[in-house]
């Protein structure tokens, strides 16, 4: 009967053992699920968008979209940019955003005029900020996130890099019908308009631009009229060919025994 009553003792003591481990084991895997949430998060279309992603230029960077979870506030945040990168004029475009700079031109932080609620997306939006000058892969050194009543938190974006590429080029080349880019009408009677003479402005750029055409000098006593294309803004980038028409058409009162001269000057100015 004694070893029997052992053998009763045995059997029933070890399912129980089990069950009570199982259970341990499973609270140990729901806690462990509620240490991973996170507060803001990239969605898989994330990216940084440079624009213009020139070397050396200014630019407006955008992060977007980042996934605000539920019950969650974003106040602002906090950039911190690559070396090399001039973030001291910085801008927000929020309404009532208000902007701080770092003393070392580099970590921008944004409080944001209206907080973001989750659940829903935010994107981070700066403007006015200088492009490192050597062209390469560069990546945000941290973004942190200010969050209503909790403490901030960090996203890391290490793995999300931009490309800045080589600064914009823009060369111009004028034209005139004679030598040292000069435009010589010669002897002209008085009250007649002379031919027209072309003058061209060649132009390639990176990116948009606008092209103006300004004169000063003795333009009433010459008479001087032009019309043409040398004068437009908003321009497509790429190669370019402008021609203007100049003519002469002197009054009587202007004295024969002088030459009149005039000066065209041309500009482009790129976006």
């Amino acid at each position: 009967m004694d070893g029997g009553f052992d053998r009763v003792v045995r059997l029933t003591s070890k399912p129980v053992l089990r069950q009570a481990l199982l259970v341990f084991a499973a609270a140990c895997v729901l806690v462990s699920g509620l240490q991973l949430a996170h507060a803001v998060t990239t969605s898989g279309s994330f990216a940084i968008t440079v624009t213009p992603p020139s070397a050396g230029t200014h630019a407006t960077y955008a992060f977007s979209p980042f996934r605000v979870a539920n019950k969650e506030t974003v106040t602002g945040y906090t950039i911190t940019f690559p070396a090399g990168t001039d973030a001291s004029r910085a801008a927000s475009p929020g309404q009532g955003d208000v902007v701080t700079i770092s003393p070392d031109g580099r970590s921008v932080t944004v409080m944001l005029g209206t907080p973001v609620p989750g659940p829903g997306t935010i994107t981070a939006t700066l403007h006015n900020i200088l492009n490192p000058l050597t062209p390469g892969n560069y990546a945000v050194s941290s973004l942190v996130f200010h969050r209503q009543g909790d403490a901030n938190e960090s996203v890391d974006l290490s793995a999300r890099t931009f490309v800045i590429g080589p600064p914009p080029y823009l060369s111009m080349t004028i034209s005139t019908p004679h030598a040292e880019q000069r435009v010589d009408f010669g002897s002209i009677s008085p009250d007649v308009t002379t031919a027209p003479q072309t003058v061209s402005v060649a132009v390639d750029s990176a990116v948009m631009y606008d092209v103006t055409r300004s004169i000063a000098g003795q333009t009433g006593e010459i008479g001087l009229a032009v019309t043409g294309t040398c004068n437009g803004t908003n321009l497509p980038p790429g190669p370019s060919t402008y021609v203007d028409y100049y003519t002469a058409t002197p009054p009587w009162a202007s004295d024969p025994d002088i030459v009149y001269t005039a000066t065209v000057t041309y500009a482009v100015v790129q976006h």
